[in-house]
């Protein structure tokens, strides 16, 4: 039930939805939002696009939740409305800031917002995980003093 013509609609960044849109549904999005579809349609499909299925991905195992799907934030963000997304570490307060950013980053609407390569968000998540780690030590550490 969560797929739409080829894609899944929860782990899919807009980029994909608009390809594989129904034209009728496309076009009353268009009527109200033509400028900015146009904008998405340009994007390519590239790496990363599949960073942002795969941050969806680690997001729904984290907070044991779907993520809000990249069609629904977007129209919600082209109305004015703020980000329906929620906070990976609002839903799961066992996240680490550090990873709900990484999570975040990975699903930006906006392609040229995440990750550029699987290497970046390797890196990215790697440095996260120490950030974590290094606050903890830290903490443990202003205990003692």
């Amino acid at each position: 039930s969560q797929t739409f013509l080829a894609v899944t609609l929860n782990y899919s960044p807009i980029e994909q939805i608009f390809r594989v849109m129904d034209a009728t549904f496309r076009n009353v999005i268009e009527t109200g939002h033509g400028d900015k579809v146009n904008d998405i349609s340009r994007q390519t499909i590239d790496a990363r696009s599949d960073l942002y299925a795969l941050g969806a991905t680690i997001y729904h195992l984290m907070t044991g939740r779907l993520p809000t799907d990249s069609l629904k934030r977007t129209l919600e963000n082209w109305s004015g409305n703020s980000e329906v997304l929620p906070i990976p570490n609002a839903i799961n307060p066992d996240i680490p800031p550090e990873i709900s950013a990484f999570l975040l980053k990975s699903m930006e609407i906006d392609s040229a917002n995440r990750f550029n390569s699987a290497k970046e968000m390797h890196q990215a998540l790697r440095k996260a995980i120490a950030d974590v780690e290094q606050r903890e030590d830290d903490a443990r550490k202003a205990i003692f003093w």
